[in-house]
């Protein structure tokens, strides 16, 4: 899993950086922030940055590690309902864990 996935749209950056992480009861990669810009969000954007995301660690077969936290302009709700089309289950500490499928939806 890369420790960066980015793209432009326009003249924006789309981006969601991830590290490994063995601590804690986690072992696998952790999503420590994907940002979309406010004016592009609803595109489906993050949705694009999760979809390569999980396909590189069902690939790898590793499990991914995500914290619900929104940023301005997206309420927790809605990061939560994204989280979960992916497979994203809660776990502890508001973190949450999406283990490796074979595919990613």
């Amino acid at each position: 899993v890369k420790s960066n996935y980015s793209f432009i749209v326009g003249d924006k950056l789309v981006s969601c950086d991830t590290v490994d992480v063995d601590s804690c009861g986690m072992k696998g990669i952790l999503i420590t922030r994907l940002f979309v810009p406010l004016d592009l969000r609803g595109k489906g954007l993050a949705h694009q940055a999760l979809h390569d995301i999980c396909g590189d660690a069902d690939r790898e077969d590793v499990a991914l590690y995500i914290n619900p936290s929104p940023y301005v302009g997206f309420d927790r709700g809605g990061l939560q309902k994204l989280y979960l089309k992916f497979g994203f289950v809660g776990k502890m500490n508001g973190f949450w864990e999406r283990p490796p499928k074979n595919n990613c939806n």
